[in-house]
């Protein structure tokens, strides 16, 4: 007698995720893992400033503390409403790293603008001097 066994219907609900796991792997470096898959890093490259990058490489954000930079990486996992539209979500909060490019244009902005104030005056004081 042969017996024929039916593979199982596979679950229609969504695997819950599992939780980040970070490994210090140097001083200032710790990886992010979840399920078996990388996430990303955090790097501290100086003091306060803690970079995070995703899995592809890329620069996401300068944090100021590590949990901070830990959280951009690999947010932790929530309890979401299937039947919830995007709409009634609440907005993001304005976070202090996500000023970090603003300062860095503005910074950029002003050096850019006291330089050619600098050129400027040069060629003036040349103009004058003929």
């Amino acid at each position: 007698m042969t017996s024929v066994v039916e593979p199982s219907a596979p679950d229609p609900r969504p695997a819950r995720p599992a939780a980040p796991a970070w490994t210090p792997v140097d001083d200032g470096l710790w990886v992010a893992s979840a399920n078996g898959e990388f996430l990303g890093t955090v790097e501290l490259r100086r003091p306060g400033a803690y970079v995070a990058v995703d899995a592809h490489g890329a620069d996401i954000a300068v944090c100021e503390t590590l949990d901070a930079a830990k959280q951009r990486v690999a947010p932790p996992a929530r309890h979401r409403h299937p039947g919830r539209p995007p709409e009634a979500r609440r907005p993001k909060a304005w976070r202090p790293e996500r000023e970090s490019w603003l300062i860095r244009l503005a910074a950029t902005a002003a050096w850019m603008a006291a330089l050619a104030a600098v050129v400027v005056g040069a060629l003036l004081l040349v103009d004058i001097l003929r």
